[in-house]
This record gives structure tokens, sequence and C-alpha cells, in this order.
């Protein structure tokens, strides 16, 4: 037989709970609970209050009910009478911060209580370590009263970031939690913040909006209970109404007649957006305060009340009366912590690793032995730096290693871990090459070469081409592409800038003076290594103005140009009627090209070819001879370029500047904290100085291991508790 067959379902085991509370005979108002209610419903209530005491509620939602109503309805009146203390009473707003009342039931012990404040303090939930101890009920209120004024100071202000936890243990007490909540006003008092009312909303919506939470909404019987504001509010944040249970207080005050309704209503006759059902009740009103009626006498009042009352007395015993809405609430806690537990231990151990994971990337606490542990992050930094530059995937700039994300794609997880220096620049390089191409000479210098040609053409016969026309124009083109390999360098320049520093914004991101040491100092560094690349580059491309190639290498790039006569033969796809052009006559007589006495085509308007007496000028032969070579020239200063280019700024930019950092980088910051100063601008920086944290990275820190510690405890105790009671958790 299964493990699950063996257990009895938890609601047969709630159905033998009710057998033994209805079985047993009056006495204290609660010592009904069975020794089997004990054993079921105790732990589920001590793990949850074992959660708050952790502090797990700062992490993570936990079961359980927040009690809401509007103010002066009887709210304080209900707890007061489940718990059996006394809670501040009276007009006006008595509750000004959230109170958490803890309640647990033990046969063999005396009443005893202990009051707690909490409030944040760095962001933490501080827990006041000894706490105000009672041995007297009738202690609590002025304990409250004091416990208030405290944490809030303004005795009509609220606090929406403090709380009282009061833990009352007692055999007249049922074990059940309940966080009780500031009435909800419609409008501020004369002497009450402005705000006020949209502080107390907020507060509440703090807790009834959290799907973990309860809502007891507690409503007067003798009030519209359609127009009830508490109840529009529980409406609003559980529109299903399956977290809501209501408490019908002041029943004495029934208008005659009115019975009826409150009977159909709870016994859920007609429409009704609470789905966890009403309980009526009658507490203790202020005047049976005043003359001295005590909670077990009130107690009896109550019964006799509902025992008396012709329409009352038909309801169910577990719909009327405080001890009835005490095994209810219970019950209803019991069974909604069981139903919360799953998707608790899930949330706790998510919420764990996401801690662990950002205490990761802040890193630890630096370690005594500073000096050890700043050469460490420098030389990181210089590998970090180095394998940038060099490509490949072995670059880091955080503390973890890459890996391939969760779907396994490796590419993701570079651009999350990696600066991608090296194939930033190859963009930066081909996009240089495709600049080059652009420049290739074509058609369109034709008219330029043939205009040098008919200027400089002097007492030479037609054809004859010059060296030093050519000469021009090539240098013409090698200043063109001066400009591109400069841009391309300064381009590269500013990626190498920003990967350095953005490394040293990841890797010193904990130590602010420390970053800004390194790149004051790299900074030096690269400035170095950069006028010295420019200074090779531009001397690169002064020799490139001198026009040289080996005739081989001219003659093999030669021979792939097509000559002037395919070169003529290409062209005369796109060849214009020249005379259309001159006469302004735009209609073309013939689609063939006309020939002039030296053999060229026409193939420009006079737009195109002017000299100073707008003579136009027609293509020769020498001139597409011209074009060819320059072209043939082109290709080989280009071939050079797009090589030579790169590898100079690779080897200064790169090579030089990491091996720089390497060597420098580390003596110079240690010598920087040594005695003396060198290599810095300013004063003597101490070691520890360097490594000095952010105040606010050092909280955070702090807090987050502080977190750490609660939701391992908190953990630890859900799936301790869960495999004790062989729970089904999946």
């Amino acid at each position: 037989m299964s493990s699950q067959q063996q257990r009895p379902s938890f609601q047969l085991r709630a159905s033998r709970l009710d057998a033994a509370v209805s079985s047993n005979s009056p006495g204290r108002h609660l010592s009904a609970l069975s020794a089997e209610y004990d054993r079921q419903v105790r732990p589920f209530i001590d793990l949850v209050d074992s959660l708050r005491n952790s502090g797990v509620d700062q992490d993570l939602n936990l079961p359980s009910i927040a009690v809401i109503g509007d103010q002066s309805t009887g709210k304080s009146s209900v707890l007061e009478a489940i718990s059996g203390v006394h809670l501040p009473r009276g007009q006006g707003m008595m509750t000004r911060c959230a109170l958490e009342l803890r309640m647990k039931r033990e046969e063999t012990s005396q009443w005893r209580a202990l009051l707690r404040t909490q409030s944040f303090k760095k962001r933490q939930l501080q827990t006041q370590s000894d706490g105000h101890h009672m041995t007297k009920p009738e202690d609590v209120e002025k304990a409250v009263l004091t416990a208030q004024d405290k944490l809030v100071g303004n005795k009509r202000a609220i606090s929406q970031k403090e709380r009282i936890v009061l833990e009352v243990t007692s055999p007249d007490v049922p074990d059940l939690t309940l966080i009780d909540l500031p009435g909800i006003i419609m409008n501020p008092a004369s002497d009450q913040p402005s705000d006020i009312v949209e502080q107390v909303d907020q507060l509440i919506e703090s807790y009834v909006s959290r799907q973990e939470t309860i809502i007891l909404c507690v409503i007067p019987c003798h009030q519209d209970i359609a127009s009830n504001k508490a109840l529009s509010v529980a409406r609003q944040h559980d529109e299903t109404g399956k977290r809501t249970l209501g408490v019908l207080t002041r029943a004495d005050l029934t208008e005659p007649g009115a019975e009826g309704n409150l009977v159909d209503l709870i016994q859920n006759r007609g429409e009704s957006h609470i789905k966890l059902g009403y309980t009526i009740v009658k507490c203790r009103s202020q005047q049976d305060t005043i003359n001295g009626v005590t909670l077990q006498q009130a107690l009896q009042k109550e019964q006799s009340f509902f025992d008396s009352n012709k329409v009352f007395s038909k309801l169910p015993n577990s719909c009327k009366g405080i001890p009835s809405l005490a095994q209810t609430l219970t019950k209803q806690l019991v069974a909604h912590i069981r139903s919360c537990l799953p998707a608790l231990i899930e949330s706790t151990s998510r919420e764990l690793g996401l801690t662990k994971q950002k205490l990761s990337q802040i890193g630890k606490p630096v370690p005594d032995d500073k000096q050890t542990y700043l050469i460490n992050l420098l030389y990181e930094y210089s590998r970090q730096l180095r394998a940038a530059t060099e490509g490949g995937i072995g670059v880091r700039t955080t503390s973890v290693a890459i890996s391939c994300n969760r779907d396994g794609t490796l590419l993701d997880a570079l651009k999350s871990h990696s600066v991608q220096l090296f194939s930033k620049a190859r963009e930066a390089f081909e996009e240089l090459e495709t600049e080059m191409e652009m420049l290739m000479p074509n058609d369109k210098d034709l008219p330029k070469i043939e205009t040098l040609l008919h200027k400089l053409r002097g007492a030479k016969l037609v054809g004859f081409e010059d060296y030093p026309i050519f000469a021009e124009l090539a240098r013409e083109k090698v200043s063109s592409l001066e400009t591109l390999s400069m841009n391309c360098f300064e381009n590269v320049t500013d990626l190498v800038q920003n990967a350095f520093r953005e490394i040293a914004d990841k890797q010193f991101r904990r130590f602010e003076r420390l970053r800004l040491c390194v790149v004051e100092q790299v900074d030096e560094l690269f400035e170095k290594s950069k006028e010295e690349g420019r200074q090779i580059l531009s001397t690169m491309m002064e020799a490139e103005k001198i026009i040289y190639s080996s005739d081989k290498t001219f003659k093999d790039c030669l021979k792939k140009i097509p000559d002037s006569e395919e070169i003529k033969q290409q062209m005369k796809l796109k060849a214009i009627d020249y005379d259309s052009q001159i006469s302004g006559n735009s209609s073309p007589r013939s689609s063939s090209p006309q020939s002039d006495q030296d053999g060229g085509f026409q193939l420009f308007t006079a737009a195109q070819i002017e000299l100073n007496d707008d003579k136009p000028l027609r293509p020769t032969r020498g001139g597409l001879e011209m074009l060819r070579k320059l072209k043939a020239y082109f290709q080989i200063v280009q071939s050079r370029l797009g090589d030579s280019v790169p590898m100079v700024i690779m080897h200064n930019l790169f090579k030089e500047f990491t091996k720089e950092v390497d060597a420098k980088l580390v003596s110079h910051i240690l010598s920087s904290v040594g005695e003396g100063n060198t290599g810095f601008k300013d004063s003597v920086r101490p070691t520890a100085m360097l490594l000095q944290e952010e105040e606010e990275l050092t909280i955070k820190r702090e807090n987050l291991q502080q977190k750490a510690k609660r939701l391992q405890e908190g953990e630890r105790k859900l799936k301790s508790f869960s495999s004790a009671r062989h729970l089904d958790i999946n």
C-alpha cells in the first residue's frame, strides 16, 4: 500500500477534528481542541511563525490572516475576544501599525505574553531582542500603546514599515496567528496628516494584495453591508472571494426585521462575494468594558444572546459565536498554509538561488592580505584586456566563467560576459576595405584624365600618354586612401578605449578609487601606444605617395584589367548620341556610338567634360589606357593597405598596448601605495583606500548575506517539515 493510501487525506483529518471539537463538553471557551487537533494543527502554525521569526517574511509572502475593517466597527473587540487580551479600544484610530498577534495554546502553562517591536534599519527588518514580558492580560493594552508611541511617534499618524509582534501563550487561546491592521477611514481628522487615508490604504493593500493572505473582513450588522468599505477593499484584491472570510459584529444592534437578511447571507442564500463564508458574533461592547464585564462573562453573554434570539438561534453553531469563529479561522489558516507549501518551498529555493547569484556578482569582502588581493585584481584586469584584443572566447568580464545559456546558445553567453573587441575591430577593417573599393578608378574619372591629357599635351602627338599625369592621379587616390585609413585608426582607437574602460568598470566596480586609478594609468599607456601607431601609419601613407610597384606585380595586375578595346566594347552599351547633347536635341538619332578621328567614343555630355572655352572633350584611347593602368595600380595599393593598416593598428593598439599594461600597470599601482608616488598625478594612495568599497555596496552585500542566511534557514525548515509529515509537495 502506498504512503498516500496509508495516510488519511487532509479533508478526512479535518472532519475528525470537527468531530473532536463538537463532541467536547463546555468549559474553557476553546479547551475543546483535542489532542488530535493539537497534532494536526499546531505544527503548521508553528512552522509559519518560525519562518517569521527567522525573518523569511521579509523576502517571501507567508500564509497569514489579515484583519481589516472600517474604523470603529468592532475589529479590536473580535481580536480581544479570540485572544483573551485587552487591546487598545476607543473612538478614532487605535491601531496605528500592523499588530501580529500570535496565539499558542498550552494546556499546562500559565498565561504569559511577549511583546516585541520590529522596524527597518539599513533596509533590514530588525526585531527587538529582549521585548516586554507580561503575565497579566490586562497589561497588554498599555504595552501596545507604549510600543506604538515609540514606533510611530505622532499619536495621530501611522507607520507602514514598523510592526508589533505580540505572542500570547495560554490554555484558553486557539493556535492561530492574525495580523491586525489600522481601521479604514474615509476622511482625515483635523489633527491627522493630510495623507492619512492614503497611508492606511497602502498599508492594508500591502497585506491583502498577497495571494498568500486570507482576508478577515469585519462588518457591523447594523450598517449597510453592500456599501462597506472593507468589503470593497476585499473585492478589489480578491475578485473571486476565495480567500475572503467575513465576520459580522454587533449582532445585538441588528435592526428588527433585518435578521432574516443576515441569516440568508450567512447561509449563502443569494449572491455573496465571500466564498469562505460568514460568522456572526457579539463581542464585549465599550460599555461592557466600563461596567467591568470580563471576557469570559462576555462569551457567556454572547451564547445566551444567540440562544434566546428567535432568528439567530436557528443558525448552525459553526456560523455563530467567538469560539466557532476561532475554530473556523484556525482550520482555514492551516488549510491555506498546507495548500501554499509547495509554492512556498519552490519560491524559497528560487529566491535563495537568485540571492547567491547576486552575492557572487558583488564578490566577497576584501581579505586581510590586501596587497595580494590587489595584485590579483590587476593581473586579472590585464588578462581580460589581453583576451579582448586577441579574440576568441576567453575573455570574461565577471567572476563567473562563460558557459552556455539554458537553451544552449553560446552566442548569448558570449554577449553577456565578454567584450567583443577583436570582432568589432574586424568589422572596422572590413568597412575600410569596402570604402577603399568605392574609390576604385572608374569611368567617372575619365573626364579628369582627358582634361589633364589635353592641357598637358604640349607638342606630343595624340595617343602618347604622360607618366607624370599618371603619378599625379595615383597620388590623389592615395591621399583619399590615407583619409580612410586614418579614420579607421581613430575608430578602432575608440573601440579599444571603450573596451578597457568597460573592463575596468566591471572588474573594479566595487572599488571606485582603484577604478579611477587604473583608468588614469591605462589612459597614459594607451595614449603612448596610440601616438606611436599614428606616426607609423602616417609614415606608411607618406611612403605610399611614392608611386612604386615591382614590374612583375604591376604587369600581373594589369593583365587582369580589360584593355582599351574591351573597355570600348563594354562602353558601347551605355553610349550617348553626343551630337544630340551638343545641339540640345534630347532625342537620340542612333543607338550606335559616334567615333572621332582618334578612335575614341563620345560618351560624355558637355556638362561632364569642359575646358575653359566651354568646348567639350571626347574620350580617347590614351585616356582609356591610363584609366586601365590607374585601376591596376590602385588594386595594388588597396591590397597593400588592406593588410598593412589593420596590422599597424593591431600591433600598436592591441599587442604593444597590452604588453605595456602587463609590464607596467601592476608595478605603477603598487608604487603608488608604497613610499613615494610613481606614475600618478595625485598623492599617495594607500592600499586600503584603493580597496575601499562604496558604503552602498557594503550594505548591499550585508543585506544579501543576511537574506541568504534567512532563506537557507527557511528552506531547511520547510523541507524538514514536509519530509517529517510526508507531505506531497509536488
